[in-house]
């Protein structure tokens, strides 16, 4: 009798902890790769007389709407997608909000992370040495 509710509470389980290894890594992806891309723009700040403290705290602002863009999309497509499992939750509420703040922290690690290491490497480079590369 409970093979069943614990056999979709498994591969949903799995399911889920693959989703969230993979939205890390496409977040993480994403985000370091659009800082890399900026770090002309970043090398032009600093020779212009920008801090480097000043040009992070910038680039991990910007990350801050991302961060805050996503959460907004991802809990309305959520909820929606709660609706439709609902009826294979197995004594789990589905509006569970320790698992959104989990997941919501989560991601938000990473992509501080993703966003942080490139902007401080590129506000630390020689802005003559970012300015001629490509």
């Amino acid at each position: 009798m409970t093979e069943r509710p614990w056999f979709i509470t498994t591969l949903l389980t799995t399911f889920a902890m693959l989703a969230m290894l993979l939205a890390a890594a496409g977040l993480y992806s994403v985000a370091s790769y659009l800082v890399i891309q900026r770090h002309r723009d970043i090398g032009v700040r600093i020779a212009i007389g920008a801090s480097p403290r000043d040009v992070v705290q910038q680039v991990v602002g910007e990350a801050g709407r991302w961060l805050i863009g996503g959460a907004v999309f991802g809990s309305v497509f959520g909820w929606m997608g709660t609706r439709a499992l609902q009826s294979q939750l197995y004594q789990v509420e589905a509006m569970d909000p320790w698992s959104w703040a989990g997941a919501l922290l989560a991601l938000a690690g990473v992509l501080l992370i993703a966003v942080f290491r490139p902007a401080y490497r590129a506000a630390h480079v020689d802005p003559v040495a970012a300015l001629r590369a490509d």
